[in-house]
């Protein structure tokens, strides 16, 4: 009976899942002609976690033992704009914005890990060119790293389905601004 290595699976899992967001995706050309066994799980998870968003950097420090990962996309960025812009037409506070309040709840439900070794923040500053990000804080002990590519799947995805549903709310308060000018009547010539 021939054994197969768990982490086996999981490279299959992370790949179908970089599958299933992008067909097209670098990752997926990197391993087409390779075998695929347990040994790559880390370089298929990491390189997986740096193609989901359109940008992605990622550091580490030495000092810490902290790796950091910040994603930049413009679909993070058009969505805050769109929001800052909703807020300001509804006169609501960011504090009591629903578009907000259900993207921090599917970012928040997306990156949950059964883990203690990590952080996600959340950066909206649409006024610089790179303030709109998410900044993933992983420590040495954190064991989860192979379900980060399907978590921020699931935030991109969030992304998207939120901005359509906000870009619809504005188009119907366009709709509901607009004042239909009269008709124009046809003016009658009298003799003079």
């Amino acid at each position: 009976m021939v054994e197969i290595d768990n982490y086996f699976w999981d490279c299959l899992r992370v790949l179908k899942e970089v599958f299933d967001h992008d067909e097209q995706s670098p990752v997926l050309a990197s391993f087409k002609d390779r075998e695929i066994n347990g040994a790559e799980i880390y370089e298929v998870t990491v390189n997986a976690v740096e193609a989901i968003f359109q940008d992605t950097r990622c550091y580490y420090n030495d000092e810490k033992e902290l790796e950091s990962y910040v994603f930049f996309d413009p679909l993070i960025t058009d969505f805050w704009k769109l929001c800052e812009e909703y807020e300001k037409r509804t006169g609501t506070s960011q504090e009591k914005s629903s578009f907000r309040d259900e993207m921090f709840r599917a970012i928040n439900s997306a990156l949950y890990f059964d883990e203690y070794s990590y952080g996600i923040y959340s950066y909206e500053d649409t006024e610089r060119k790179n303030g709109c990000r998410l900044v993933l804080v992983i420590g040495s002990e954190f064991f989860s790293l192979d379900q980060v590519p399907g978590a921020l799947c699931e935030v991109y995805e969030a992304f998207e389905k939120h901005l359509k549903q906000l870009k619809e709310t504005l188009a119907e308060l366009d709709q509901r601004n607009l004042i239909e000018l009269p008709k124009r009547i046809p003016c009658r010539e009298e003799a003079a």
